[in-house]
């Protein structure tokens, strides 16, 4: 059986790249980040390209539009379209993690 990315190491790493994307936001449990003005669609290019490169997928232009990446549920979502096989090189890195020990 193909393992796939936990859950929740997938939403801490999604978290780091938004943390990487617009470090002066805090992105967890908001429920639009377009709507609350915290990304942009220069943001949502940078995020798309950012989440292909670590995932190791590409995403359909035609998934490309502000509802799929609106909050973190919905990213997820997003992503579990994509069979994303669990890789040690997936948890978050350094520069994820936001300085908390």
């Amino acid at each position: 059986m193909n393992s796939l990315v936990s859950l929740n190491n997938m939403t801490e790493t999604i978290l780091g790249i938004l943390r990487d994307v617009r470090p002066e936001h805090e992105f967890r449990d908001i429920d639009n980040f377009f709507d609350r003005g915290m990304l942009d669609s220069f943001d949502l290019t940078m995020l798309v390209t950012a989440l292909e490169e670590r995932f190791g997928i590409a995403i359909s232009g035609v998934e490309i539009v502000p509802e799929n990446f609106q909050n973190i549920p919905a990213i997820v979502s997003l992503l579990s379209k994509y069979e994303i096989a669990a890789k040690q090189d997936l948890a978050p890195t350094p520069a994820d993690c936001d300085g908390r020990s």
